[in-house]
């Protein structure tokens, strides 16, 4: 009976609900991952995540790379910039604006770009912090985002993100 009680409460701590109810499984402790147009895709374990928090501007800037099995030299890189940073929900605003916002990017090995603010829609994403604690240096959270080439032609759907326990610098 303890064995269950444990299960199920671990099952509780590394999943989460996304917008439809389902469980998304949690990223392990320093990693990121996510699903690129329904591929799964676990951040590398070579190259270890950055978070960036700049107290004056109240902005944090979570990156990881994603090494490839079809180009294990180059890798791509999730970079998520949160404006007015504390634990909550923040919006990623689409539309083809640029400025001191909340936004996403993602680039390939092969240096193509994808932006959130171009997607044209007014909302391209949601990140969601769940645990942001300066006395740990810690940030934790998921999210939900589309991002789109300069063209705002092809558009990249990224789901089941999450981060876990990054260190904050």
């Amino acid at each position: 009976m303890r064995k269950l009680v444990v299960i199920i409460l671990m099952s509780m701590l590394f999943a989460c609900d996304d917008e439809n109810g389902e469980d998304v499984l949690l990223a392990q402790p320093g990693r990121m991952k996510m699903e690129l147009d329904e591929v799964e895709m676990v951040s590398s374990t070579t190259k270890l995540p950055e978070v960036v928090y700049d107290p004056v501007m109240g902005v944090v800037t979570i990156r990881a790379r994603f090494q490839t099995q079809s180009n294990p030299i180059g890798y791509s890189l999730m970079s998520i910039s949160i404006y007015g940073v504390k634990v909550g929900e923040f919006d990623l605003v689409g539309g083809g604006f640029a400025s001191d916002i909340t936004h996403a990017y993602y680039s390939t090995p092969a240096s193509d770009v994808y932006f959130s603010f171009q997607v044209n829609e007014a909302i391209a994403g949601k990140v969601r912090l769940t645990q942001f604690d300066l006395n740990k240096n810690l940030i934790s959270g998921t999210f939900e985002i589309k991002v789109a080439d300069w063209t705002a032609t092809e558009i990249l759907v990224i789901t089941s993100g999450s981060f876990t326990e990054f260190a904050i610098n």
